[in-house]
């Protein structure tokens, strides 16, 4: 009987011990700091607005940001910023930039400058791309004259909006801005809105077919997969309540027309699966 050898007695027990999970690091520091550190490292930043009651916040934690490749590529390119909108300085900073819709991603360049957002929730390889694209040498050349010169972030031109998917669309009614005055004269201050939880959609006309409803985000994620991979057919998720509840509807398809929408539902009837038409105007 042979003895293992020391080199491999240490193999095994390093196989054994649990790997560390790489996953991205934020830092917690007011813009204008971020924007002076970005200028003299020579590196874009990014922020990313959250909340702990937004599911599709919390399925990018732990999905996306976890992601080991975007991980590594956010700690060489960009520094990473993440604000809770419940607490005082998300708050702040979501008044600044307007947030009114999560996940929210704002990507500024390295003199402090917001080039771009997105509204939605992101998966690893579509997050990696975007921070990708912008990653030029133009977005990260800064002035000897401004590194240090301003305590808060630059103005920035209009931001672009970009769809990707998962889409994510609410069914909700926005509640009225305005609160009259009281009979004594002094006024009632209507309670700070939440952000909505969602992304803009391809598309809000025509007609698709409603496969199934979801209370989990990433159940309902991996069915769109599953649905995109066996149909060459769109596939979105709607956002919306029902009985108190978040929930997500899978919606398969974009046709113009009800007959067409019927043709496709016939042939997924054909394929021993259920749906209905569903008019994407109403939702």
């Amino acid at each position: 009987m042979t003895r293992p050898t020391p080199w491999a007695l240490i193999a095994a027990i390093l196989f054994c011990l649990p790997t560390s999970k790489a996953e991205i690091s934020f830092i917690n520091a007011e813009l204008g700091e971020v924007r002076d550190r970005a200028a003299l490292e020579g590196k874009l930043y990014f922020v990313h607005f959250t909340a702990s009651w937004c599911m599709p916040c919390q399925w990018m934690e732990e999905h996306t940001f976890s992601d080991p490749r975007l991980s590594q590529y956010v700690s060489s390119h960009y520094l990473p910023v993440q604000f809770d909108v419940d607490e005082s300085r998300g708050r702040r900073y979501k008044q600044q930039f307007s947030v009114r819709a999560l996940p929210s991603l704002l990507i500024f360049n390295a003199q402090g400058v917001l080039i771009d957002r997105y509204e939605e929730s992101l998966e690893p390889e579509a997050m990696l791309k975007i921070l990708q694209t912008h990653d030029k040498p133009a977005n990260k050349t800064v002035a000897d004259a401004q590194i240090g010169g301003q305590s808060g972030v630059l103005s920035s031109p209009r931001p672009r909006f970009a769809i990707t998917r998962p889409a994510l669309i609410p069914e909700q009614t926005m509640p009225a801005n305005y609160t009259p005055a009281s009979p004594t004269g002094s006024h009632i201050t209507q309670p700070e809105q939440r952000p909505v939880v969602t992304t803009k959609l391809k598309s809000d006309k025509g007609y698709g077919i409603q496969i199934g409803v979801y209370t989990d985000y990433g159940n309902a994620l991996v069915e769109v997969r599953r649905l995109e991979q066996k149909f060459n057919q769109p596939v979105n998720l709607y956002g919306g309540d029902q009985n108190g509840k978040q929930v997500y509807k899978v919606i398969v398809g974009l046709f113009s027309s009800k007959p067409e929408a019927q043709q496709f539902l016939d042939y997924l009837h054909r394929n021993d699966i259920l749906g209905f038409i569903k008019d994407l105007s109403g939702l």
